[in-house]
């Protein structure tokens, strides 16, 4: 029995020390998912929350990954964090990170035949440790560069000097040395809330090509676009988004350098300001 136990804590520290370094080598969620696989020797997955697979390591990747319905998603997620540890679903072992409130990772180990043991369960629980270690970097760097982005629009609106917002574009990989034109998006979702309203703008204007620089401003959202294109599909991408509510767009001129933002920015709150006029008349 006690070398039994010995054994059970060699394994324990060898899984805890081949974890360690993974976190410490900072080789992220596909680093997390084939360190499991190699101290328990079955499949591993990495979801999100809404069990979208990130990374995998092993055997038998399913082509097709199954996605559980949103509802009984959340009720299994609400489950392993009430358990407080790894629990059996189906043909899985599952445990969850959490480094805060609104991130959720989730760590799977596939095992059909339920053959695992306690050593699978201890590195499922070192794993999903480590990977909240990685989420919340992410989720950190992920910050940093919106923060970043939103002070340099802040610039580019108020005008500033031309040198220094490429050098800051370049530092965050974006091309700002093509012509690009002032987009204001106003409008309010269902919920009133303005952070929904942000998403569904970000979202849409990634997702229609219209850009990826935008900040929330005097009640507005204004996108940086260096894009030439007819507005009204970004328009009911953005409701569509919102699942309702309501949403207009001004659009202001083409700006051949940084120094011209301001202008345009100007020509896109008159347009609003038109379709005000408009409306009332």
């Amino acid at each position: 029995v006690l070398a039994d136990t010995v054994r059970a804590l060699e394994r324990s520290t060898a899984i805890h020390d081949r974890l360690t370094r993974v976190a410490v080598a900072g080789e992220g969620q596909e680093g997390i998912a084939r360190a499991v696989h190699e101290v328990t020797g079955y499949p591993i997955g990495i979801e999100d929350r809404y069990g979208n697979l990130r990374a995998w390591a092993g055997p038998n990747r399913p082509e097709a990954y199954p996605k559980d319905p949103p509802a009984r998603r959340e009720q299994m997620l609400r489950h392993v964090l009430r358990e407080g540890r790894p629990i059996r679903e189906g043909g899985r072992l599952v445990a969850v990170a959490r480094p805060r409130e609104d991130v959720v990772g989730v760590l799977v180990l596939v095992d059909p035949a339920a053959t695992a043991g306690e050593q699978e369960h201890v590195a499922l629980e070192h794993g999903a440790t480590v990977l909240a270690m990685e989420l919340a970097r992410m989720r950190s760097v992920a910050e940093s560069q919106m923060r970043a982005r939103r002070d340099l629009v802040e610039e580019l609106l108020t005008g500033t000097d031309e040198e220094s917002a490429i050098n800051q574009a370049q530092a965050l990989g974006y091309d700002l040395e093509r012509p690009h034109r002032v987009v204001v998006v106003e409008g309010r979702a269902r919920s009133r809330d303005d952070d929904v309203f942000l998403h569904a703008v970000r979202r849409a204007a990634r997702d229609t090509g219209v850009g990826s620089l935008l900040v929330a401003r005097a009640g507005a959202i204004v996108v940086l676009s260096d894009a030439d294109q007819p507005w009204e599909p970004f328009r009911e991408a953005v409701l569509s988004e919102l699942g309702g509510g309501r949403c207009r767009v001004g659009v202001g001129g083409p700006s051949e350098r940084p120094m011209d933002l301001p202008r345009s920015y100007r020509q896109a709150q008159l347009a609003l300001k038109m379709q005000d006029a408009s409306t009332l008349g």
